[in-house]
């Protein structure tokens, strides 16, 4: 299936990234947060908008035990010729939830590990 892969590596034993779930700030006591109870169908829905739906609270809860995301900002200068150049952006060490949850995103500006010198 399409998360497979990440659900895989979450339960790899004895090293599996699985994480349980943290209490969020607020608590409400109006119901548990919102999982899937079963898979989907094979398939598939009958409608695109409870494909969506599902698919977005699966990645949700994927997300919740997963590893948190690592990253760190980064300024880059460069000297060409007289002028110089700057610019900061995010470095993604380890996307965590992020590989699952894609509709977050950390920065409009990603940039690659650069090493001095490069």
């Amino acid at each position: 299936s399409r998360w497979s892969e990440h659900v895989a590596g979450l339960l790899a034993a004895p090293n599996g990234r699985f994480t349980s779930p943290r209490q969020g700030k607020n608590d409400d006591q109006a119901h548990p947060p919102i999982h899937p109870t079963k898979p989907a169908p094979r398939d598939g829905f009958d409608d695109q908008r409870k494909t969506r739906l599902y698919e977005y609270i699966a990645r949700r809860f994927l997300g919740c035990v997963s590893p948190d995301a690592k990253g760190a900002e980064t300024t880059v200068r460069a000297k060409v010729g007289d002028e110089i150049f700057a610019t900061k952006g995010l470095v993604v060490i380890d996307q965590g939830y992020l590989a699952v949850f894609t509709y977050e995103k950390w920065s409009e500006k990603d940039m690659p590990r650069l090493e001095v010198g490069q």
